[in-house]
């Protein structure tokens, strides 16, 4: 059946009856509707009016099978908003913004390959369509609106004599990285790797909590902290220590710290376990020399406390250098050992029994 604009004749018991077109317009919607397609969780790229927009549709938190939440921004906005399925009708998706006011609604049809509908006030006084297609590999949700982001904050800093600014973006809380001073291109180069670094923290950093706003409304209790700090540095050698953790969601918290050493002169990250003898480049045996010397050490730290020791690893890959020595980062051999992780510094004059020559020749610029 047609909707037409104008009045209409129809035959109704073998006369011809004119048919305003307000009726017959009732008439037509009151016809059944083409279902519209339930929306999969998925990432797309459009237009609102006019106007660039990145969506995220996704389950729950408990992955349903069809999406019914979702976020987006426009261009490549670090703030978002948030949707959700309108429990009367499925679809329309309510619109709010980071403190729970609604700002819109979104009248969506998903298909495989397109996404279309209309974008509403508040009031209904204005519409925008809404054209999207699937995201492609290049349009990763949160990395794409983080990937031309520059540092906009600075705090100067200084450790061993050298003087560094702690960089951060003002839009992205609890990530930030280091610059460090001087010229030459080894320096540009370590600077730019640590700005790279920061960048995909904060991707990680926005998708935790836009996650969580998504999921569990304005209270939720996600967030995502990534920093970055000089641990030591001196004519050859600078080492960057990198600590992450935070609740995206999921059982458990999560916590990590990592550290990687950079030559000066060519900006290249340098194989620090390379500076052990062959036997302590990997896993080290808490029987050995190096490893009673660490257990030792560590039980000095716990006040000869001893119900951490079979729950603890040694491991010559998470070693670095500082200007006291090497610093082993003894952890727990599980989630519920993480209590137990503790970083233990061998001294350099008895480091220097378990060095390789190259080892030897590196430590000379840290003693």
């Amino acid at each position: 059946m047609h909707c037409l604009a104008d009045s209409h004749r129809v035959a109704f018991g073998g006369r011809d009856i004119r048919i305003q077109a307000g009726l017959l317009l009732v008439a037509c919607w009151a016809l059944p509707q083409a279902a519209t397609a339930a929306c999969a969780a998925g990432d797309w790229v459009g237009t609102i009016g006019e106007t660039p927009a990145a969506w995220r549709l996704a389950t729950t938190e408990h992955a349903d099978r069809e999406a019914s939440v979702g976020r987006y921004y426009y261009r490549r906005a670090l703030k978002e908003l948030y949707l959700r399925v309108d429990a009367a009708d499925p679809t329309t998706w309510r619109e709010t913004d980071e403190k729970g006011r609604a700002t819109g609604s979104l009248t969506l049809d998903c298909r495989a390959d397109a996404l279309s509908g209309m974008w509403r006030s508040p009031d209904g006084r204005k519409t925008l369509p809404l054209r999207a297609r699937p995201a492609g590999a290049n349009d990763g949700y949160d990395e794409r609106r983080t990937r031309g982001l520059r540092p906009d904050t600075a705090t100067t800093k200084v450790v061993d004599d050298r003087y560094y600014d702690q960089i951060g973006h003002a839009g992205v809380d609890g990530v930030s990285t280091v610059s460090l001073w001087g010229e030459g291109a080894g320096i540009a180069r370590i600077n730019a790797s640590l700005w790279r670094e920061a960048v995909d923290a904060m991707a990680l950093s926005l998708a935790c909590t836009g996650d969580g706003r998504m999921w569990r409304g304005v209270g939720h209790p996600f967030e995502y902290g990534w920093d970055q700090s000089v641990a030591a540095w001196n004519t050859r050698y600078v080492v960057i220590g990198t600590s992450q953790g935070g609740y995206c969601g999921g059982a458990h918290p999560t916590y990590g710290t990592s550290t990687a050493v950079y030559a000066t002169e060519t900006g290249q990250e340098v194989a620090v376990d390379q500076w052990l003898l062959p036997a302590h480049r990997q896993d080290i045996d808490a029987r050995s020399m190096l490893g009673r010397m660490i257990i030792g050490l560590y039980l000095s730290k716990e006040d000869g406390e001893t119900e951490c020791l079979d729950r603890i690893a040694i491991s010559g890959r998470r070693m670095h250098p500082e200007r006291q020595g090497l610093v082993f980062e003894v952890d727990g051999r599980a989630y519920v050992d993480t209590p137990c992780a503790r970083s233990v510094t061998v001294p350099w004059a008895q480091a220097v029994a378990f060095l390789s020559p190259e080892g030897i020749e590196a430590a000379k610029a840290f003693r």
